[in-house]
């Protein structure tokens, strides 16, 4: 069963670094098999006030395999650049059938 994580950037502190993450972590993702799903992109609000700036979606095959991403060494640098030069929220939501 797939997961997502989806992250909502509300404020990007330092460009640059912000960039160097966005340069790198792609092949990271794959690596871990995740792939893009949405990446900025236009955004309308239909329900309730969140009014989002920038999402990013990124599926993952499985809820475990996300998290092995996410807590990896491999991404601790790049997590912490992130962190540390911008603004947001995070989410790992599993993925279920109807």
């Amino acid at each position: 069963m797939s997961a997502f994580f989806i992250f909502e950037n509300i404020k990007v502190l330092n460009q640059e670094a912000i960039d160097r993450h966005r340069a790198e972590v792609t092949s990271l993702v794959e690596q871990y098999s995740g792939k893009y799903i949405v990446v900025a992109g236009k955004i309308e609000a239909y329900e309730g006030e969140w009014k989002p700036k920038e999402l990013i979606i990124i599926e993952f095959p499985s809820f475990e395999r996300a998290q092995e991403f996410y807590d990896s060494e491999d991404y601790r640098e790049l997590k912490e650049l992130r962190l540390a030069n911008s603004e947001g929220n995070g989410i790992l939501v599993d993925g279920v059938n109807w």
